[in-house]
């Protein structure tokens, strides 16, 4: 569908099921100008004119692209790599075997008539 597979990127103690939303989040960064002026502000800084046309939550849309990074100067496929499966992925533990019993193999069972 968006060229990525979850099975070509496993990172251990991650799970996450492919959905075309992520990709979709993705594009929506790209054309977002608040994003853009997040990325400006965090790379030089804002000019006085530009600090006039923030958005009153600025401090969340930094925040935003503080955790999912720069979505510009990359493609999706890299971008999730670096930022995607951890922030939209669910942690895990894979599950241990444990011993319940002990069954002695030299002691054939009884048949019950």
């Amino acid at each position: 569908m968006w060229g990525i597979n979850t099975a070509d990127i496993v990172h251990p103690g991650w799970h996450i099921q492919e959905h075309y939303a992520h990709f979709l989040w993705f594009q929506y960064l790209r054309f977002s100008p608040s994003y853009a002026l997040a990325k400006k502000s965090r790379a030089h800084g804002l000019s006085a004119q530009e600090k006039k046309f923030i958005p009153a939550d600025f401090a969340r849309v930094l925040a935003t692209y503080d955790l999912l990074g720069d979505v510009h100067n990359t493609v999706f496929r890299y971008w999730w790599q670096r930022n995607g499966y951890v922030v939209f992925g669910v942690p895990y533990e894979a599950p241990t075997v444990q011993a319940l019993a002990l069954i002695d193999g030299s002691n054939k069972p009884q048949k019950k008539r």
